[in-house]
C-alpha cells in the first residue's frame, strides 16, 4: 500500500487475510510499521506489527501509539510531563464509551 494515499494493491495471500487487509490499510492512514528495537513488524501488539494469516485472527486493531498518532480518542486523552504527578483512572479506548472527556 501507499502511505497517506488512497490505494492498496494485493496480489498475494494477503488479499484473503484480514490482519492483512488492515495493515495495508493503516500505511493508507500514514501509519508505518510498529518496530520493536528497530526490528520491522517485531512488534505485535497491534495491525502494523506482524500479525497472523490465519481466518479471522487475530482479534486485534491499532496499537495505543497508532490510534494516538491517527488523533482518534483526542477528547479523552491527556498528555502529562515525566515529572508531572496524574491522579484518577486508566481506560483502555475499548471502554471509550464508558467514559466521558471531563
Amino acid at each position: 500500500a501507499y502511505v497517506n494515499h488512497w490505494r492498496s494493491v494485493f496480489n498475494n495471500e494477503f488479499c484473503t487475510s484480514f490482519s492483512g487487509v488492515m495493515h495495508e490499510l493503516g500505511h493508507n492512514l500514514n501509519l508505518r510499521h510498529s518496530n520493536e528495537n528497530g526490528t520491522p513488524y517485531a512488534d505485535t501488539t497491534g495491525m502494523m506489527g506482524f500479525s497472523s494469516f490465519q481466518s479471522g485472527a487475530p482479534a486485534s486493531c491499532f496499537n495505543g501509539n497508532k490510534n494516538w498518532f491517527l488523533g482518534w480518542y483526542a477528547d479523552r486523552s491527556l498528555e502529562i510531563g515525566w515529572e508531572e504527578a496524574f491522579e484518577g483512572l486508566i481506560y483502555a479506548f475499548t471502554d471509550y464509551d464508558k467514559t466521558d472527556n471531563d
